[in-house]
This record gives C-alpha cells, sequence and structure tokens, in this order.
C-alpha cells in the first residue's frame, strides 16, 4: 500500500508521466494545517531512487494537457493558460525563457545542495475570473520570492476547465532556492528546501491574501 499524505490522501506511485511522484508532497508537520488548495514540496536531484531534473519537471507543469506537436520541441510547446518567469533585479535577461532558467538550474546544482525547485501550488476554487488567480498569485510571488529573497520563480497557471473538467483554478509556483544575480545562481535559502518551508510560505500567502482583500 503507497504511504499517504498528511491528510490521508495517498502518495502517487512513481511514474514517469506524473510529475508530482517525484517528490515527497505536503510533509507532516506538528500543529500545522494548510488552507484547502495549498501544496509544498521540494524538488531534489534524488528521490526513491529516480534523478530529477528541473527542465523535465517544468516541462510537464507547462504542459497539462499534450500538445499536439512533439512535446519536446524547442521551444516547448505550452498548453497551460500562462507561464512566465519573474527575475530579481541583475538576473540575465536570456533567463526569462522558462526553459533557459530550468536547463541552468539543472546544471549549475551541486552535490551537497540537493534541492533543485520548491513547489508550491496555489488553489483558487472561489475565483471569478482568470486574471485574478493570476495577478493576485504573481504580485504575492514577486514581494515574497523575487524582491525580498532575490530568487527566480516560473508561474504556471492552470484552468481545468480547458481540459472539460471542473478542478479549480490554480497556480503552480516554480521557485529556485538559489539567489540569482548577474553572475548567476548563488547560495540556497535553506528554510525553503525543508519541511519547514511550507508553514513559512503559507502563512506569507495569507497575509498576502489579507493584504489583496482589504
Amino acid at each position: 500500500m503507497p504511504a499517504k499524505f498528511a491528510g490521508g490522501a495517498f502518495r502517487p506511485k512513481l511514474s514517469e508521466d506524473d510529475p508530482l511522484s517525484w517528490l515527497y508532497l505536503n510533509p507532516a508537520i506538528e500543529g500545522f494545517e494548510a488552507a484547502s488548495g495549498y501544496t509544498f514540496g521540494v524538488l531534489r536531484r534524488t528521490f526513491r531512487g529516480r534523478t530529477n531534473s528541473a527542465a523535465e519537471f517544468c516541462r510537464l507543469k507547462a504542459q497539462p494537457t499534450p500538445p499536439a506537436e512533439k512535446a519536446t520541441a524547442i521551444p516547448w510547446p505550452v498548453t497551460a493558460e500562462k507561464i512566465e518567469v519573474l527575475l530579481p533585479t541583475g538576473a540575465d535577461d536570456r533567463f526569462l525563457d522558462p526553459r533557459l532558467l530550468v536547463e541552468e538550474i539543472d546544471a549549475r546544482s551541486v552535490e551537497s545542495g540537493q534541492a533543485l525547485l520548491t513547489y508550491v501550488t496555489l488553489g483558487f476554487p472561489d475565483v471569478c475570473r482568470i486574471h485574478e488567480a493570476w495577478e493576485k498569485t504573481r504580485a504575492f510571488v514577486r514581494s515574497s520570492f523575487v524582491r525580498r529573497r532575490k530568487l527566480p520563480v516560473i508561474l504556471v497557471l492552470h484552468v481545468p476547465a480547458r481540459a472539460g473538467s471542473d478542478g479549480d483554478v490554480h497556480c503552480h509556483l516554480l521557485i529556485s532556492p538559489r539567489q540569482m544575480d548577474g553572475i548567476g545562481l548563488r547560495g540556497f535559502e535553506r528554510r525553503l528546501c525543508h519541511d519547514e518551508g511550507q508553514a513559512i510560505i503559507h502563512a506569507e500567502w495569507l497575509d498576502h491574501v489579507s493584504n489583496w482583500e482589504a
């Protein structure tokens, strides 16, 4: 029987077609309870015997439904509603291309730092307009990660209704846990590479939503 998520959901069986099976999601933390639709995990270089790639993970998030053309073509065919890279001041503009950014993350990965990406999903069960979810999340990413922590982030918007599903609109955050400037990737934001990042990001998101709606 597969292991369970905190809250009772089953962890997915390791699958090449399911990127959520490549990382440990929603670590159980005493006293912590996330709002509905919030997911946290860290994509590590290796997990359950699998060698991971930030580029492969990102491509599958950019393609929630199979593209008409070859999935791995360059540039990637994108079937997500939106995808955008947000960069810290001073970072090289060429990394505004999500493929180039994640390929750089893979190329510069280090043995002593297993984390490739910090992964967060924010769900919007009550949103009335797609742009509302996008703008609220984009502002959060820019404030909490790009400006404050100097981390590059890939933001991906999924609208399940496009594929005939009644799932909620949601945004995926693919956060490099390494700071970036004109020289390139730097040191790690260590707290976002471990379980404690789950509660840290969740608290900052709730604070952002509260101020947004005030």
